[in-house]
């Protein structure tokens, strides 16, 4: 049968009480690093989440403004070509914006 190195070193240990509690600290070593490992992933799980909502946050903070200064432009009786110099867009972006303003 195979045993696998913990049962082999509770076995070599036992009866030896300085090798049985040093085995112990060993083991307790162990389950602390796999704790910490397991944090450690987490943690870098939760910095990527984090930086990925800050991206989408700024994403839609920009076109959320850029959708305001369209309608203010607008407003105000641009022609969509100059809209669309002064953003420096095209103008089938513009008017895809327009027309979803319109739609809302």
């Amino acid at each position: 049968m195979f045993e696998t190195s913990k049962e082999k070193a509770k076995e070599l240990t036992e009866g030896d009480e300085i090798l049985m509690r040093y085995n112990e600290k060993v083991e307790e070593a162990q389950r602390d690093e796999e704790l910490l490992q397991a944090y450690d992933h987490d943690e870098v799980h939760f910095e990527l989440g984090r930086d990925e909502g800050i991206k989408l946050g700024i994403t839609q903070g920009i076109a959320q403004k850029q959708l305001e200064v369209i309608e203010n432009m607008v407003r105000k009786k641009y022609k969509i070509s100059e809209i669309a110099e002064c953003l420096n867009l095209d103008i089938d972006t513009v008017e895809k914006i327009l027309s979803s303003i319109k739609e809302h």
